[in-house]
């Protein structure tokens, strides 16, 4: 056996091993990130990789996770947030009625599309092949027009309105609750406000229905691509 060359000393040699250890473990993980169409250096401190997407202003995926293992899904009652409302920006405040009425909106059109699904079924219950989808629109904004557009009446003023809002979904695995996707999607609805000297802002939006079903729309062929394996 060759003697070790003495320039060499032992510390120097645990380190190149350990160096070489190393460089093969961060190989194995590029190759597996790059499988899944990210890579490694992409992934963030949740472990997400930000990928394309048609459908959403942003997406998100754990690249090392097998999507088309999991045969179910919890839908999550849908949270809302409002931004305090700027007087000065002509911004007002939802009421709770308002605000019933749009989580029970998400919640009947997300269920009504997610009865689409190919791959995956609507469950209650968790399980080791059940994902969970969070809901949560973040952000909303209720704006008025600075002058009216008619009159109802000698107190009453119709103005045009318009309201924004960002989507924020977030798919985990319903036994760990380990994050596995998420997705970012703004949108805005017009309508019309009612103001009164004594009713304050009554408002309706139209256009609120609409941007829940293309939400739930989006959500649902997003699941359908992850577990069919694309």
């Amino acid at each position: 056996m060759n003697e070790i060359p003495r320039r060499y000393t032992c510390k120097q040699l645990l380190a190149f091993g350990l160096f070489v250890v190393a460089s093969s473990l961060a190989g194995c993980s590029t190759t597996a990130s790059a499988e899944s169409g990210a890579q490694s250096a992409d992934v963030n401190y949740e472990g997400l990789a930000t990928v394309k997407s048609r459908r959403l202003d942003l997406a998100q995926l754990n690249p090392n996770v097998d999507f088309s293992i999991y045969t179910g899904v919890i839908i999550r009652v849908p949270q809302l947030a409002f931004e305090r409302p700027d007087r000065s920006a002509r911004q007002f405040a939802v009421t709770e009625e308002q605000t019933e009425r749009l989580r029970n909106m998400l919640s009947s059109s997300f269920e009504a599309e997610f009865e689409k699904l190919k791959n995956l079924s609507v469950v209650t219950e968790p399980a080791d092949d059940v994902l969970s989808l969070s809901i949560r629109v973040e952000g909303i904004t209720t704006t008025a027009s600075p002058s009216a557009i008619a009159t109802v009446g000698r107190a009453a003023a119709i103005l045009e309105a318009s309201a924004d809002a960002t989507l924020v979904l977030e798919l985990r695995d319903s036994r760990s609750n380990a994050l596995l996707a998420r997705g970012v999607d703004a949108a805005s609805a017009s309508g019309a406000a009612i103001r009164s000297g004594e009713r304050g802002m009554k408002t309706r939006f139209e256009d609120v229905e609409t941007v829940c079903r293309k939400w739930a729309s989006a959500s649902r062929k997003g699941l359908d691509a992850l577990t069919s394996g694309n």
